[in-house]
C-alpha cells in the first residue's frame, strides 16, 4: 500500500463505520453474514476459524466456503466500513488514515533518523485493500522464480504464482479513449472470471481542477511528458503491461476499481460473492490460539481461538474442528503466535506463557521499504486529485553508471551484514538471510529486476507534480514482538529503517535519478522553475545530481526538512521458507510444529518482490485455500 506524506495530512477526516449489528454481504438471499453479535457465533463449531478479514482473509474464507460444505467464520478486529465513502470512493485515498479504520501502528525510535514512523494498515473488513491506493502490478519473473527456491517448492515460481493471481481476476481492458493516450496491456497477463474487478478509470474530460471529474487518470500532457523524460534521462521504455513478468519500464498502472469509478476491494468482491456458511464476526480481536489436550511441542493442535471485544472485557473462545487460519497481517500476525506460545524461547517467556512451539523466526526478518518526494511546480492547469497510476520501475543500470562495482561492494559486505543483523536480534538464521540476498543479487544483477519504484503524482506537491521515489527491495532487516497477553497492547515494531547502508545508497540514487527525469524535456517544460522539492537551494545540483550527504540528511529529515515515510509494505515475520532457516510455515502455509494452524498473510511472503503487494498476495491467499482444501499435510 504506497502511502503518500500529502495524502497522509488528509487522516483528519473521521471514520463513518456502521454500527449495525447484523448486515449482508451482498443482495443474494444466501449472502455472507456480517455481525458484531459474539453470542450468534459461539456456541456453535466451525470447520475453519479465520483471524483477519482482510485480503487474505476473505480470499481463503470464500474458497473454503465454496460449495456449501464447510462452515467458515472469519474475525475481524474492525468494523463493516463497506459503505463509508472513504473505503469506496478511491479519489479520497489518505482520509482514512489515522481513524478507526487504521491500525496506526507506530514503530520504536529509528536509528538513523532518530524519530518514530506510522505504518498504515486497513482495520475494517477488506483490510489494507480497503484503504490503500489501489495500484495494480507484480513483481519481475525471476523474483517469483526466486521465491520457488526460497519455499522450496515450484508451484511458487512465476508461472504457478501467475496462474494464482489470475485467479482472483476479472480484468477489464482499456477502452479506446484509455488506448488513445498510450494504455497497453497483455491479455496473457490477466484473469477474465475472478472475483476482484480490475480496470483502468475514466479519463478525466479535461478543464481545470474545480472540474475534476476523474481523481486518478489524466487527459493532459504530464503522464505521457513523464514517459518521454524518463526515457531520455535514464533510459527506462514504455513497457507493455507490469503485469507480465517483465516490470523494468513505465507504464499506465490498472487499479483495483470497478467500472462504475468504485473501490474493488477484498470485501467488495470475495465477500460480497460468498455464500451464508460465511460468517465475518466484527469488532472483536483474536487475543491468542485455544490448544486442545495433549498438545505437544512436537504435534500442537489447536481447538479455536480466543477472541476479545475490548480491553478489559472477557475472552471468549471460539471453536474450529479443522483449522485456524491467521490472517491478521505481518504485525499482528507474529503477535498472535507469541502470545499462543509459538516463538523464539526468550521472547515466550518474557511474556509468562507457556511454550508450545519453539519457532525462532516469528516476528524477525521483517521488511519495510522508505519513501521520499520529489516536486516541481506545474505551470499547466490540468485537473486531477490523488496520485495518478503512472509508474516506473527502472533497473540498478540504469540508475548507477557504477552497477557493476557496487554489485562487487555488495558481495564483500554480505556476510559482515549479516552477522550484524543476526546479532542484533533481527533474523533467526544467518544461512536464510545470505540466501535472500544472494538471490535478490542475482535478480537486481543478473536478471535486471527493478529496484525502485517512481510513482508519478499530480498535484502534489502542492500544485505540482510529484515523483514518490522508493527502493523496492531494502537489504534492511527489522523485526516486531509482542511485549503483552493483552490483544490490545500493540506489539513492538522496529523495521531498522536502513541499518544496511546500501538501502540508503539506492535511496538517493534513485533521488539523483528522479532530479534527472524532472531536469529534462518536455517534461520540464510543463513546470514553472525545474525542481522546488527540496529544490537546488537545499541541496545543489552538480556532477552527480547533488553531494550524497546532503541527499542523506534530507531523506532522513536530519537536515530539518524532509524525511521519509513508511510505504506501508510490512512483510515476512512469520516467513515461508525451510525452518532450519528461521522459516515459520511450509510451503503449505502450516506453521511448523502444530497440526492445523496456518498462516496465510504478507507475514508469510518472506521477501519483498518489485511491485505493489496486492496481487501478489491474491496469488498467494488462492494457492494457500488450494493446499487447504487438498488437505496436504
Amino acid at each position: 500500500m504506497k502511502i503518500s506524506a500529502s495524502f497522509a495530512r488528509l487522516s483528519a477526516c473521521l471514520s463513518l463505520a456502521l454500527a449495525a449489528s447484523c448486515l449482508l454481504a451482498s443482495t443474494g438471499a444466501d449472502a455472507a453474514v456480517v455481525t458484531s453479535q459474539l453470542s450468534s457465533v459461539t456456541g456453535q463449531e466451525w470447520d475453519y476459524v479465520i483471524v483477519g478479514a482482510g485480503l487474505t482473509g476473505l480470499v481463503v474464507g470464500k474458497r473454503l466456503a465454496d460449495g456449501g460444505n464447510a462452515k467458515v467464520l472469519v474475525i475481524e478486529a474492525g468494523n463493516d466500513d463497506r459503505a463509508n465513502p472513504d473505503v469506496s470512493d478511491v479519489g479520497r485515498y489518505g482520509s482514512a488514515f489515522g481513524t478507526g479504520m487504521d491500525w496506526s501502528f507506530s514503530t520504536v525510535q529509528q536509528g538513523l533518523s532518530g524519530n518514530t514512523k506510522t505504518l498504515r494498515a486497513g482495520k475494517t473488513i477488506g483490510g489494507s485493500t480497503s484503504i490503500n491506493g489501489a495500484a495494480w502490478n507484480r513483481g519481475h519473473r525471476s523474483q517469483y522464480d526466486n521465491l520457488a527456491t526460497l519455499v522450496g517448492d515450484q508451484g511458487f515460481n512465476f508461472q504457478g504464482l501467475q496462474a494464482a493471481m489470475n485467479k482472483a481476476e476479472s480484468f477489464v481492458p482499456p477502452d479506446s479513449t484509455q488506448k488513445n493516450l498510450g494504455v497497453t496491456y497483455d491479455a496473457s497477463a490477466h484473469g477474465s472470471s475472478g472475483p476482484l474487478q480490475i480496470t483502468y478509470t475514466k479519463v478525466n474530460g479535461g478543464g481545470s481542477r474545480r472540474r475534476s471529474v476523474s481523481k486518478r487518470m489524466y487527459s493532459g500532457p504530464q503522464q505521457a511528458a513523464f514517459v518521454s523524460s524518463i526515457k531520455s534521462a535514464l533510459g527506462v521504455d514504455k513497457v507493455v503491461d507490469q503485469c507480465s513478468g517483465d516490470n523494468n519500464g513505465a507504464a499506465y498502472a490498472a487499479n483495483s476499481i470497478q467500472t462504475n469509478g468504485q473501490r474493488s476491494s477484498a470485501a467488495s468482491s470475495y465477500l460480497a460473492q460468498s455464500g451464508d456458511n460465511l460468517t465475518v464476526l466484527t469488532g472483536h480481536r483474536g487475543a491468542s490460539l485455544a490448544w486442545a489436550d495433549g498438545s505437544s511441542s512436537s504435534s500442537a493442535k489447536a481447538s479455536g481461538i480466543n477472541v476479545q471485544q475490548s480491553q478489559n472485557g472477557p475472552i471468549q473462545r471460539i471453536q474450529a474442528s479443522r483449522e485456524v487460519i491467521l490472517a491478521a497481517g505481518a504485525i499482528n500476525t507474529p503477535a498472535i503466535l507469541e502470545r499462543s506460545g509459538v516463538g523464539a524461547s526468550d521472547v515466550v517467556s518474557r511474556l509468562g506463557v507457556r511454550q508450545v512451539v519453539d519457532l525462532p523466526g516469528v516476528g524477525r526478518n521483517l521488511q519495510e521499504q522508505t519513501m521520499n518526494t520529489l516536486g516541481a511546480q506545474a505551470n499547466v492547469n490540468y485537473a486531477g486529485g490523488g496520485p495518478s497510476n503512472m509508474i516506473a520501475m527502472p533497473n540498478v543500470y540504469q540508475l548507477l553508471a557504477n552497477a557493476t562495482a557496487v554489485r562487487d561492494y555488495v558481495n564483500g559486505n554480505l556476510d559482515a551484514w549479516a552477522d550484524s543483523l543476526v546479532s542484533q536480534g533481527h533474523v533467526a538464521s544467518r544461512e536464510g538471510l545470505l540466501k535472500q540476498w544472494q538471490l535478490s543479487v542475482s535478480a537486481i544483477f543478473d536478471d535486471r529486476a527493478p529496484v525502485c519504484e517512481l510513482f508519478f503524482d499530480t498535484g502534489y506537491p502542492s500544485n505540482s507534480y510529484g515523483i514518490d521515489t522508493w527502493c523496492l527491495l531494502p537489504f534492511s532487516r527489522g523485526s516486531t514482538h509482542a511485549t503483552s497477553t493483552d490483544a490490545f497492547t500493540d506489539p513492538t515494531i522496529n523495521p531498522n529503517y536502513f541499518a544496511i547502508p546500501i538501502d540508503m545508497d539506492m535511496q538517493v540514487a534513485a533521488l539523483r535519478g528522479g532530479r534527472r527525469i524532472l531536469q529534462a524535456d518536455p517534461l520540464r517544460s510543463l513546470t514553472y522553475n525545474g525542481e522546488t522539492t527540496p529544490g537546488f537551494g537545499h541541496i545543489p545540483d552538480g556532477t552527480n545530481h547533488g553531494l550524497y550527504r546532503r541527499w542523506r540528511d534530507w531523506v532522513l529529515g536530519t537536515d530539518g526538512t524532509g524525511g521519509f515515510s513508511s510505504v506501508s509494505h510490512q512483510i515476512a515475520t512469520c516467513s515461508m521458507m525451510p525452518r532450519e532457516q528461521g522459516g515459520v510455515v511450509d510451503p503449505t502455509f502450516k506453521v511448523y510444529g502444530t497440526d492445523n494452524v496456518r498462516v496465510v498473510d504478507a507475514s508469510a511472503l518472506p521477501v519483498q518482490v518489485s511491485a505493489h503487494l496486492s496481487s501478489t498476495l491474491y496469488g498467494l491467499a488462492e494457492k494457500a485455500a488450494e493446499a487447504i482444501q487438498g488437505g496436504q499435510a
